[in-house]
């Protein structure tokens, strides 16, 4: 994980803690590395209108893409009806339609 991919996930804990959500920072890296596919971040957080609404973060810069394995995941997760954003805060900030 390089510098602006650790800028991102700080950035984006800012913006959702500022609005009031919560949110967990869920990579780890090294020898205690977590499963293979689970996004960077999952949080709550509410809506324009009050809302609060569920999903996971995958932080993506440049040209960064999702594995295979993080495609399991977030198709896994969907079928219980769980969201995962793919992108940098502004896409959380768009998903949850601000």
């Amino acid at each position: 994980m390089g510098r602006d991919h650790n800028d991102a996930i700080e950035a984006a804990r800012t913006w959702i803690r500022a609005i009031g959500g919560h949110v967990w920072v869920t990579h780890q890296s090294g020898r205690l590395a977590g499963s293979a596919g689970i996004p960077d971040l999952c949080f709550v957080a509410p809506d324009p209108d009050g809302v609060w609404r569920f999903a996971f973060l995958e932080i993506k810069v440049g040209r960064d893409r999702l594995s295979p394995a993080q495609i399991g995941f977030r198709e896994s997760v969907a079928r219980a009806g769980i969201h995962v954003v793919v992108g940098t805060v502004g896409d959380a900030i768009d998903w949850l339609g601000y």
